[in-house]
């Protein structure tokens, strides 16, 4: 006894027309444009100079909850020069940030936006932050 399915077989035309061709992403050419967003989060920098080379060239900068503190300690304890020392944003549910580093920063004029939501991580609580500026803040 043959089974037979109810459903045809699949299958993807191929286009003669246009080859696909594999697509190459080389992360090196934004980080050399400066067209991007740097966020800081709350982890340990392996190479603080570098840290402050990728936020120097950065468009916009960001710091996530503790990541505000840790940028706040490379500031303070780096040789290199750091162009623009706030951040743009500062977000995250500030369970890990020291207050008187996000206070410092958001005198200097860092939009703060504490988002409680426990559901998701500060990481991605961070990029949906970024992605609503997007809509009204040039610099992104």
């Amino acid at each position: 006894m043959s089974h037979q399915s109810p459903l045809p077989p699949f299958s993807i035309p191929m286009s003669t027309k246009s080859p696909i061709l594999p697509l190459t992403w080389s992360p090196s050419s934004i980080l050399k444009s400066g067209n991007y967003a740097l966020c800081v989060l709350n982890q340990p920098v392996a190479n603080p100079s570098l840290l402050v080379n990728l936020w120097n060239k950065a468009q916009y900068r960001a710091t996530v909850d503790g990541g505000t503190s840790i940028w706040s300690s490379i500031v303070n304890n780096t040789t290199e020069l750091v162009k623009v020392e706030n951040p743009d944003l500062i977000t995250g549910d500030f369970d890990s940030a020291d207050q008187a580093h996000v206070s410092h920063f958001q005198g200097l004029g860092t939009r703060v936006v504490q988002t409680p939501n426990q559901d998701q991580t500060d990481f991605t609580k961070c990029l949906e932050q970024l992605g609503e500026l997007a809509k009204s803040d040039p610099k992104l």
